[in-house]
């Protein structure tokens, strides 16, 4: 099993970036994915996010992957 602490310390990706995915993966706030780093991905939710994360290495824009455009704390859609 995936957990969410595991994702964040792989470090294929900035911590940023990996903590925006996982919260578009997991439809989830930042405070909600910190509190629970034990929370384990389904299998879904894993395809989900190697997917986005394969995307990213390649260079495609956060943007473009998470549908908005995040500037400082502030999401603008």
């Amino acid at each position: 099993m995936v957990s969410v602490a595991s994702l964040l310390l792989e470090g294929s990706l900035p911590r940023l970036e990996v903590r925006l995915l996982l919260q578009a993966v997991l439809q989830c706030s930042l405070t909600t994915l910190i509190s629970a780093p034990e929370r384990c991905l389904g299998e879904e939710e894993i395809a989900h996010f190697q997917a986005l994360q394969a995307r990213r290495q390649r260079g495609e824009p956060m943007a473009y992957l998470l549908g908005e455009r995040v500037v400082l704390v502030v999401s603008l859609s």
